[in-house]
């Protein structure tokens, strides 16, 4: 089942994940140029994805190799990720996604 979040629910998360990441990048000297925010989006409806991107967030991860098939087939503008351990019988599928 795929969860739906409201855009203030979305806004309120992604604005906590940006005020931890920017501590850790003051607490390790890092700039933001030097690393990349991914979303991991299990569960997460395409139409929340949309949304993510409209902010911003351009790197989306996906650990379902189904669900990484059919989200890459409904949001753009994304670079997609696998994260997580590819079972062997679902490599066949990967060379479809974009």
């Amino acid at each position: 089942m795929m969860e739906k979040l409201s855009p203030p629910e979305f806004d309120r998360n992604y604005l906590a994940v940006k005020k931890r990441l920017e501590a850790a990048l003051q607490k390790s000297g890092r700039n933001a140029d030097e690393i990349t925010l991914l979303a991991a989006t299990k569960t997460v409806d395409p139409q929340t994805i949309r949304y993510a991107v409209e902010k911003g967030i351009t790197h989306i991860g996906e650990n379902r190799v189904q669900e990484l098939r059919e989200k890459s087939a409904a949001v753009d503008g994304v670079q997609w990720h696998l994260i997580g351990t590819l079972q062997t019988n679902k490599v066949k599928y990967l060379p479809e996604i974009g």
